[in-house]
């Protein structure tokens, strides 16, 4: 996909111009709101906008414990949430999938969007299968994508990966934007791919999600100059093995200014949009 596509509430078309995914329900529009959930070591954000709700990566679930049941739909259920009209899925990882099945179990999802070269992934089609997600549900992302839904804009892009090297490197880059207010999403992007979407860009917004969970491979001084946020989120769990959000990249952040939240130690991170920009909320 050269071409960058559009999408428009009015005429209701599908995330790259190829099918009926917005839901045409009408709903009060409560302004735009954007939820940054405290899921555990995994990632989980919640965009509404005109009525209509976008959920980017879906949490984390092992034999113990599952985010989607346990923490994604009761607080889903508690904004008043009673259906997803797109589920954006970053990459195959488990933290950002495995959540997927239990959500739609129990709330209503008509989309799903993935980069196109996850497509046949195994980890992905197990998860699909399981959660019941059809064909014709899922729009795979091949280049540049517009989204316009409520008051907000959604861009998307994807960076060029190589299926030897991680996962990581394919995520999907998200920009979610309303006049002032707007965040920058890039799933697990390591420098790699950090570098290569700069040249794509431009990503400047006053919300960044550290790309994995603050990881020091990921958010390198390049990027962070590049989007020149105000403030970053570090989604990761409390007392995480991996060191998240990494010492090193929390000092990027400090030196440029950029204040941090972590949901390991800070919760969940709710925000509305306003003429001057996001504004924290409860």
């Amino acid at each position: 996909m050269n071409a960058r596509h559009k999408l428009g509430v009015a005429s209701v078309v599908g995330l790259v111009a190829a099918g009926a995914f917005w839901s045409t329900r009408p709903s009060p529009n409560d302004g735009t709101r954007v939820s940054f959930l405290s899921v555990g070591q995994g990632d989980c954000t919640v965009v509404r906008s005109g009525g209509k709700t976008v959920l980017i990566d879906a949490g984390p679930a092992t034999d113990r414990y599952d985010a989607g049941a346990r923490i994604i739909v009761p607080k889903l259920r508690q904004m008043g949430v009673t259906q997803i009209d797109m589920v954006l899925l970053t990459h195959p990882d488990s933290d950002h999938i495995g959540g997927l099945s239990s959500i739609t179990r129990r709330i209503s999802v008509q989309a799903i969007g993935v980069p196109l070269h996850y497509k046949g992934h195994p980890e992905l089609s197990r998860e699909f299968k399981e959660a019941g997600i059809r064909d014709d549900q899922v729009q795979w992302i091949a280049g540049p994508s517009v989204a316009k839904f409520g008051d907000a804009t959604l861009r998307m892009d994807v960076p060029a990966w190589d299926p030897t090297t991680s996962d990581n490197e394919g995520s999907l880059f998200v920009w979610i934007g309303m006049g002032a207010s707007s965040l920058m999403m890039t799933g697990d992007a390591g420098e790699i791919a950090e570098l290569q979407m700069i040249k794509k860009g431009p990503w400047t917004a006053q919300y960044l999600k550290l790309g994995h969970h603050g990881s020091r491979f990921s958010s390198n001084g390049g990027w962070l100059e590049h989007v020149r946020p105000q403030f970053a989120i570090a989604s990761s769990g409390k007392n995480n093995s991996y060191g998240h959000p990494a010492p090193d990249t929390l000092e990027r952040c400090r030196v440029r200014g950029i204040v941090v939240w972590r949901t390991d130690q800070h919760g969940d991170l709710h925000l509305k949009a306003t003429a001057k920009g996001f504004v924290r909320t409860r």
